[in-house]
């Protein structure tokens, strides 16, 4: 179950990464449809939201996918960063843009880890009240601003938003419980089916010479890319540790898949991971 965590963790960040490099695209077409005068704004505010919308953007492009960072705290800055994002883009489009505060919540969501989402929650919230307030005298098209006082503002904008983010936060919070739940006892089943001997060192002994036989079916470089696949490891990565190319870890998978019959890689981790990472410590190579 860990091993699936850490590689649906790895695999959200790349998957965050790419979604918003196509993002950058989007941020130079909204600018090029103020300067023709689609979106009402000031060409001056307008390329300053340009300029903080791809910086905001290109934060996590740098991170994983040049720099190539793994470290767990990286999923709280990409969903802070998404937060950030989604309320520059309140201040810019105003009123048409409040569902964008769930982003950094559906991201946070998909890391199946409570604490991540209630990190997203607690920064969607920030995000969503301090932009309301600011919206007051900072908006970028205030000329369709319905309330300047700030009680008004308070009662019948954000007090309403408020409760309307806590009913979806509720909902994404039992969404992602039984999902949560679903993999939990999904795992125990795996753990509970798994065939054993009479004592634990056979067992592993069993386990291990299973394993060894298996990977007598693949070519070195595939046991190698085998293994790392176990750990739970995306291609990229993989492809990373290895210095293969990302093309030639594809087709590696694909002929793995191919012998094993067996094309489901959650099945293959539940299913041989703890031996693989038994196995590389024991073995320095394959």
């Amino acid at each position: 179950m860990e091993q699936l965590l850490k590689r649906n963790e790895n695999e959200n960040n790349e998957l965050v990464a790419n979604v918003f490099l196509g993002l950058l695209g989007l941020a130079v077409v909204v600018w090029v449809l103020t300067i023709v005068g689609v979106f009402e704004v000031y060409l001056n505010i307008a390329s300053a939201f340009l300029i903080v919308w791809m910086i905001l953007l290109l934060i996590p492009v740098i991170l994983v996918k040049i720099l190539k960072l793994r470290k767990p705290v990286m999923k709280y800055i990409l969903v802070a960063d998404s937060a950030v994002l989604v309320g520059v883009c309140y201040m810019f489009f105003s009123y048409q843009v409040q569902i964008l505060f769930l982003v950094p919540v559906l991201i946070a969501m998909l890391y199946m880890n409570k604490k991540v989402l209630w990190f997203g929650e607690a920064v969607a919230f920030v995000a969503m009240a301090a932009t309301t307030l600011l919206f007051i005298k900072y908006a970028a098209q205030p000329w369709i601003r319905i309330n300047d006082n700030l009680d008004d503002v308070v009662r019948l904008e954000l007090i309403p938003r408020i409760i309307q983010m806590v009913a979806c936060f509720l909902i994404v919070n039992v969404l992602q419980s039984r999902v949560t739940s679903y993999f939990t006892e999904y795992d125990h089943f795996a753990k509970e089916t798994r065939p054993t001997t009479d004592s634990s060192d056979s067992a592993g002994e069993a386990e291990m010479a299973e394993f060894e036989k298996l990977l007598t079916s693949l070519s070195e470089s595939e046991a190698n890319v085998f293994v790392k696949l176990l750990q739970g490891k995306t291609n990229t990565q993989i492809a990373d540790e290895l210095s293969f190319s990302r093309g030639t870890v594809k087709n590696y998978v694909s002929a793995i898949y191919d012998k094993l019959d067996c094309r489901e890689r959650n099945y293959l981790i539940l299913k041989y991971g703890a031996v693989a990472a038994r196995y590389d410590q024991s073995h320095t190579k394959l």
